[in-house]
């Protein structure tokens, strides 16, 4: 059983999991989400609706999450999520870090984003 199960898990390895530091897919992940959800709770709260202390602890956890995924020189993991300029996510990333945004050569398109 454990042959098999260590057979399966090398054939699904495609390099996208870190399998040394679980910590850095579960940043990744959350950083994602509340990237999105930030996004959304500062566009619902233009509008005057909305819940103050969500808002408040939505923005904070995104603001967290995304600082360590700088810190950790994973940004252009998060920023390859949502497909580069011109995703509104992808660009409110970028407004508020104050990120600067380079497409790189040569054949596939990564996202070089230093903070300003």
């Amino acid at each position: 059983m454990i042959n098999i199960t260590a057979t399966i898990k090398k054939e699904l390895d495609d390099g996208s999991f870190d399998k040394d530091n679980k910590d850095t897919n579960q940043l990744l992940s959350l950083a994602r989400r509340y990237s999105v959800e930030s996004f959304n709770a500062v566009h619902m709260s233009k509008g005057g609706g909305g819940d103050i202390s969500s808002f408040n602890n939505i923005t904070a956890q995104f603001r967290m999450l995304v600082n360590e995924v700088i810190s950790r020189g994973l940004i252009n993991e998060l920023l390859s999520t949502f497909g580069g300029p011109g995703n509104q996510v992808f660009d409110f990333l970028c407004t508020q870090f104050g990120l600067q945004v380079q497409q790189t050569p040569p054949i596939q398109p990564t996202w070089a984003a230093q903070p300003k």
